[in-house]
């Protein structure tokens, strides 16, 4: 893959994502919500804001996740396990 672009097609399409207007990340656990930021050789740079049921992209619009599990969230959980 080249350019922040088709990274960006690719984990909106490799997850069950539904846009929304906003999330309420008050009442959801902000503790345990992760920054995800990717800089690409290009000088490209994405970020992700990634939560329990949403992920927020890289221009502050926020998804619902639709599975049950938020595969996304516990990939990036499982980096900070022992």
């Amino acid at each position: 893959m080249e350019g922040s672009e088709q990274i960006s097609k690719y984990i909106n399409s490799d997850y069950r994502i539904y846009q929304i207007n906003s999330v309420d990340r008050v009442k959801d656990d902000k503790e345990n919500e992760y920054l995800i930021e990717v800089e690409l050789r290009n000088g490209d740079s994405l970020s992700y804001t990634v939560g329990k049921g949403y992920v927020i992209d890289n221009e502050g619009v926020p998804y619902e996740v639709l599975d049950d599990k938020n595969a996304l969230y516990r990939n990036v959980i499982s980096l900070f396990e022992h």
